[in-house]
């Protein structure tokens, strides 16, 4: 068991219901010190991981699980009953949509801010990317400046950016997306231009129907949605967009692209 989580352990096991869903700052009180940055930023770090040594066995070891995490509203629910996976991570707390399953008009909002992580260069015919060891999930863009003034941008989501940019960097004969995001962005720096890369990892907000949502970048599905938000904020008039035009906007005409991965 995780030493100095053993409080915890001993707090649940004192519970006598199944449920109980105190905020951060309740678990603190009951810990007598602070919980780490992560726990606020991370589902991953609610994940129902049994590993010996890791703070999740304060919980598991006493039969207790997570289930639900609101890193918003820094709640988070203990159930009394084993974990439904080794190393599972808690649920983003979620809530039903209202007449989610009836005719009827549906309103999305989504909301992000980009990051801006520096700039692309070559060295020796070969990329370098700016925080290429960060292995988090990503929605990301390459911006491009021209020469001769004119902006371009790629935008594309990832489950693992470190292991995305290690394609662009090496793309094989297999990967057409990565060689021909590999040849546009050497093409473009050999030319003078000025590339930079803008990523989102957290503090994103979605809306749907007038309920919030936490939007967890581990899902496929909110990383996709998130993409097209993105290729859809970036049409700007003097923008070339080089991800492929598939939204069929009324007066658009699609620019050269390189296909989304």
């Amino acid at each position: 068991m995780a030493g100095k989580y053993e409080i915890l352990s001993a707090a649940l096991s004192a519970l006598k219901g199944d449920l109980w869903r105190p905020t951060f700052g309740e678990i603190e009180k009951v810990l007598g010190f602070s919980l780490p940055d992560s726990a606020r930023k991370h589902n991953a770090w609610w994940a129902n991981n049994d590993q010996p040594g890791r703070h999740a066995s304060a919980w598991i070891s006493v039969g207790w699980s997570t289930a639900e995490i609101d890193l918003t509203g820094e709640r988070v629910l203990f159930r009394r009953g084993a974990a439904e996976s080794d190393g599972s991570i808690a649920t983003p707390i979620t809530t039903a949509l209202p007449n989610s399953t009836k005719p009827g008009a549906v309103e999305c909002r989504v909301g992000m801010v980009w990051l801006e992580m520096g700039p692309v260069s070559l060295d020796a015919d070969r990329l370098v990317f700016p925080g290429a060891e960060t292995k988090r999930p990503a929605i990301y863009r390459f911006s491009l400046q021209h020469s001769d003034g004119s902006e371009s941008c790629y935008v594309g989501e990832t489950n693992n950016l470190y292991k995305r940019f290690s394609g662009y960097r090496n793309p094989s004969d297999g990967q057409p997306t990565n060689r021909d995001v590999n040849g546009r962005l050497k093409k473009a720096l050999t030319e003078g231009a000025t590339v930079t890369v803008s990523a989102i990892f957290d503090g994103i907000r979605i809306e749907i129907c007038g309920v919030s949502h936490n939007a967890d970048l581990q899902s496929k599905t909110i990383r996709c949605l998130l993409e097209n938000a993105a290729i859809m904020a970036s049409r700007g008039v003097n923008v070339e967009l080089l991800n492929k035009c598939e939204f069929g906007l009324q007066g658009e005409t699609s620019p050269p692209y390189i296909s989304p991965s």
